[in-house]
C-alpha cells in the first residue's frame, strides 16, 4: 500500500500533464483526471481511458479477491453470500490464513495512518507525557487489538496462531544478548544512506521532539517508546503475519515478507515518510522473524525487541556521558571500530546458538498448510 501512494503523488510535480500512459496508471490517472476536472480542461480520450482502465483494475481485483478467499460466489452469485467471507468456523484453526492475514494487514494499515499522528496533531493540548500515554493506547489497539480479534473471530488458536509459547532459556538468554549487541550494526546501515542529508534530517525531525522527551522520567520512557511497541508489534508481525504465512509459503519467505512489511510500517514518521529507517528496521526484522521461526515463539523475540529499543532509548538519556564515543548525540558519526567488532561477535554467537538450539525445537520444514 506505501507503493501504491506512489503514483497517486504524480499530479503534485510541476509540469506533469495528462497523456495516454498516465491515463492507464492506476491511482495516478483517477487523481490527475480529477485535477484535471477541477481545472476544467479535461481530455474527452484521456478520461475514458481512465475510466475504462480502470472499471478494468477493479474487476481483476475483484477476481484476486473472489479466488483468495475461496468462493465462486462473490463473482456469480451462487448459494453463498458476502457474508460467507467473514463467517467464523466451527473448529478451532492452528492458523490464521494468508487471506486473513492480508485482511488484517489491510485493517491495519488505514488505520496506522489515521491514528499514528493523533498524538503529534494534538501536541499544543498535551505534554509529552501525556502524548507517549496516547501513543501507548493508539499501539496497544492497533498491534495487538486488532491480531487479537482477527485470531478470536476467526476462531483460530492463540497460542499456535500468535505463536506464544515458551523456549529454553537459552534461546532467551541468547535473544537478550542480540538485543544489547544488534543496534551498532542497525545503526551503521543508517548512516550509509547519505550522512550528510540524513544529519539534517534527523536534526529537523527530532531535535525539538528530543529535547522534550528528556524531560520525560526514564522508566515512562522505557515503557511507552521500548516495551509497549515491542510486545505489540511482534505480536502482529511475528505472531499474526508471520505465522499465517508460513501456512501457504516456505519459512524463509514467511520470514522475508513479515521483515518488509515491518520495515514498510518504520518508514511513516509523525505524518512523514523516513525511508531511511527501512533498512535497519527491515535488519531487525529479518533477525526476529528468524528467531521465531526456529523457536517457534515470539516470546524470545519480546525480549530482543525490549532490551534492543530500551538500550537505545538508555543511550539517549545518558548521551552527554557517552559522546567520546560517538554515541548518543545526532552527528552522523560512525561507530568506533571496536565497538563494531565486538557486537558482531556477540551477536553472531548469540544467532548461532539460537539457530542450533531451535532447530531441534521447531525445524524449519515445508509450509503447514490450513485446511480448506
Amino acid at each position: 500500500m506505501l507503493v501504491s501512494l506512489a503514483p497517486g503523488v504524480i499530479c503534485l510535480l510541476p509540469g506533469i500533464e495528462f497523456n495516454a500512459w498516465l491515463s492507464v496508471i492506476p491511482l495516478a490517472n483517477i487523481v490527475l483526471l480529477a485535477r484535471d476536472v477541477f481545472d476544467n480542461r479535461v481530455v474527452p480520450v484521456w478520461a475514458l481511458a481512465t475510466l475504462l482502465s480502470t472499471v478494468l483494475y477493479a474487476a481483476v481485483a475483484l477476481g484476486a479477491a473472489a479466488r483468495i478467499f475461496g468462493t465462486d460466489a462473490v463473482l456469480y452469485g451462487g448459494d453463498g453470500s458476502w457474508s460467507d467471507l467473514f463467517s467464523r468456523p466451527e473448529t478451532k484453526r492452528r492458523q490464521a490464513t494468508l487471506a486473513q492475514a492480508m485482511f488484517g494487514l489491510a485493517v491495519l494499515f488505514p488505520s496506522f495512518l489515521i491514528m499514528g499522528g493523533i498524538a503529534t496533531r494534538m501536541s499544543e493540548n498535551l505534554s509529552m507525557n501525556s502524548r507517549l500515554g496516547v501513543n501507548v493506547v493508539v499501539t496497544i489497539v492497533l498491534f495487538a487489538g486488532i491480531p487479537l480479534s482477527m485470531v478470536w473471530f476467526w476462531g483460530v488458536s492463540l497460542r499456535s496462531g500468535l505463536s506464544i509459547k515458551g523456549a529454553p532459556v537459552i534461546v532467551f538468554a541468547s535473544a537478550g544478548l542480540l538485543g544489547l549487541s544488534l543496534w551498532p550494526m542497525a545503526y551503521e546501515l543508517f548512516l550509509l544512506q547519505s550522512p550528510d542529508r540524513l544529519d539534517d534530517l534527523v536534526k529537523n525531525l527530532f531535535e525539538t521532539y528530543k529535547t522534550q522527551l528528556d524531560a520525560v522520567p526514564l522508566p515512562w520512557k522505557l515503557i511507552a517508546l521500548a516495551i509497549v511497541p515491542a510486545v505489540c508489534e511482534e505480536l502482529f508481525f511475528r505472531g499474526y503475519l508471520q505465522t499465517a504465512f508460513r501456512a501457504e509459503v516456505s519459512g524463509p519467505l514467511a520470514v522475508g515478507l513479515s521483515s518488509i512489511l515491518f520495515g514498510l510500517f518504520h518508514v511513516v514518521v509523525r505524518d512523514a515518510l523516513f525511508i531511511e529507517r527501512f533498512a535497519p528496521s527491515c535488519f531487525l526484522g529479518l533477525i526476529l522473524g528468524t528467531i521465531c521461526l526456529y523457536s517457534g515463539s515470539i516470546l524470545p523475540g519480546i525480549v530482543l525487541h525490549c532490551l534492543h529499543n530500551g538500550f537505545l532509548l538508555t543511550l539517549s538519556t545518558y548521551s552527554e556521558h557517552l559522546q567520546s564515543l560517538g554515541i548518543g548525540d545526532y552527528e552522523a558519526e560512525h561507530l568506533p571500530n571496536a565497538i563494531l567488532i565486538a557486537s558482531a561477535c556477540i551477536a553472531l554467537i548469540a544467532f548461532g546458538m539460537i539457530v542450533l538450539r531451535g532447530s531441534k525445537i521447531a525445524p524449519v520444514t515445508e509450509p503447514e498448510r490450513s485446511p480448506v
